[in-house]
């Protein structure tokens, strides 16, 4: 996969993860369930929203990223906006994103965490098994 088409991927990923909770895809069934207090509710969701859509498949890719290493998943929703961290800016530089972070030494670090993110998320988005 090209480096253009992965940050495409992670910038709708990123805009997906902030958007208000109405307008993401299909709900689940539970919380069909408490929307509906007991009973299954048609959902008020987007029509035609696909469920494997790409956005969704990320967010469970970096879920399962912050098993193994949270680190790398924090830096990755740091830089693409994801997690707001006070008093940085959207628009700051890596070096002021990643002084942020208090787990995060360096800004070698920081783009060495980055790098991880992207390979592990690239690598699954490869993967044909990935459902």
């Amino acid at each position: 996969m090209n480096a253009e088409r992965l940050a495409a991927y992670l910038e709708r990923w990123a805009r997906y993860e902030c958007a208000p909770a109405s307008t993401r895809g299909p709900m689940t069934m539970l919380a069909k369930l408490a929307e509906g207090k007991g009973q299954i509710m048609p959902a008020s969701t987007a029509p035609g929203y696909s469920r494997d859509a790409i956005e969704i498949r990320i967010s469970s890719m970096v879920a399962e990223l912050a098993a193994f290493n949270s680190r790398a998943a924090q830096v990755l929703r740091v830089e693409y906006g994801v997690i707001r961290l006070p008093g940085v800016h959207p628009t700051d530089t890596q070096i002021t994103r990643a002084s942020a972070l208090p787990d995060v030494p360096s800004l070698r670090t920081y783009r060495r965490l980055l790098k991880t993110a992207r390979d592990f998320i690239e690598q699954k988005l490869e993967d044909k098994t990935t459902p």
